[in-house]
């Protein structure tokens, strides 16, 4: 409240006005909001979807009648002019400072803060090798543990989760994430599965495709390997020419073969029968043996293994016959 003096010089009058109220109106509270983050979309650190209406109710902090506008620039803030409206679009890359004007909706007082944008860069991604199996029972189906995949995926990434998914849909909703120990029953001898990496503090992610190929093995079709004890008769022993099978077995795929006297060795891939020892074999132990096999694809090293027995038959026995003498009793003699 004050009162103007009215003071005429030289008379010594003095004339008092009517008392008058000075209104003072408050600013708009202020305060500084959290940052607005966004995640970038091409690792150029620049969106086009900052929605700064989601900072509005923060920085209004429960004022009311309070109108809130955003501007690139203090000037613009403090002038009100060229207020963002739509989506924006940053203009500096990772971060960039937006200029907040908050007016009084009655009194035109106004007062300016400011809101922070920041974009969150995405995982780094790679396309990764294809993951080449083995099938074991020819369907193209076999179990496989996805885990082992990460440490190529992340590629030397840390603070990152990486989750697989069967479409893009269920891996840019992080839905139906497949389980670590995965078998391709949907998709037998090829797929194509969704990987998502996700930053574990931030939640920005990206995908990327991890290819799958079930390899089958080489087929093992193989007959009994048989010879007649023609060789010092009643030993039961001849000597084979294994090497005689190769065709029957290989028969036209692209394949290496092995032949093993035991099953273990054609597992280990040790102590593979020689030429030699194949084209000069001899059944010492029993009058069957077992001849083992090992089948390796060239081009994706898938093994596949089989066996067949060689066996030495015995010869008829031979019975030496004594003559059949018939008297000739009829009444012609003539021997019949």
């Amino acid at each position: 409240v004050y009162r103007a003096l009215v003071d005429r010089i030289g008379y010594g009058c003095i004339i008092y006005s009517e008392e008058s109220t000075v209104l003072i109106d408050p600013l708009p509270d202020i305060l500084i909001p959290t940052s607005l983050e966004e995640c970038d979309d091409d690792y150029d650190g620049i969106v086009s979807n900052f929605d700064l209406s989601q900072k509005t109710d923060e920085i209004l902090n429960g004022q009311t009648g309070i109108i809130v506008t955003y501007h690139e620039t203090i000037e613009d803030a403090e002038n009100n002019s060229n207020g963002i409206i739509d989506l924006y679009t940053n203009t500096t890359a990772d971060n960039q400072t937006l200029h907040v004007r908050l007016e009084d909706n009655e009194t035109g007082c106004a007062a300016t803060t400011t809101l922070d944008l920041v974009v969150n860069p995405i995982p780094e991604i790679i396309t990764p090798p294809v993951l080449e199996l083995c099938d074991t029972n020819y369907d193209g189906v076999t179990t496989m543990n996805l885990s082992s995949l990460d440490t190529t995926i992340l590629n030397g990434q840390t603070g990152i989760s990486v989750t697989y998914y069967g479409n893009q849909e269920d891996a840019d909703n992080a839905t139906n994430v497949l389980p670590t120990e995965y078998q391709n029953i949907n998709d037998p001898f090829t797929q194509e599965l969704i990987v998502r990496l996700e930053d574990d503090i931030t939640g920005c992610y990206s995908t990327t495709v991890q290819g799958i190929v079930v390899n089958v093995p080489g087929v093992i079709e193989v007959t009994d390997y048989e010879l007649c004890d023609y060789t010092n008769p009643g030993d039961l022993t001849e000597v084979f020419d294994i090497t005689t099978k190769d065709d029957e077995i290989i028969n036209g795929q692209d394949v290496s073969l092995s032949y093993f006297a035991s099953f273990s060795d054609s597992q280990d891939n040790i102590n593979a029968l020689s030429t030699a020892a194949l084209t000069n074999y001899s059944n010492t132990n029993s009058a069957s043996e077992t001849i083992y096999i090992r089948l390796e694809q060239n081009v994706t090293g898938c093994l596949s293994f089989g066996s067949f027995n060689v066996t030495v038959n015995p010869l008829p026995n031979v019975i030496e016959n004594t003559d059949l003498v018939q008297c000739d009793i009829d009444d012609v003699q003539d021997g019949i």
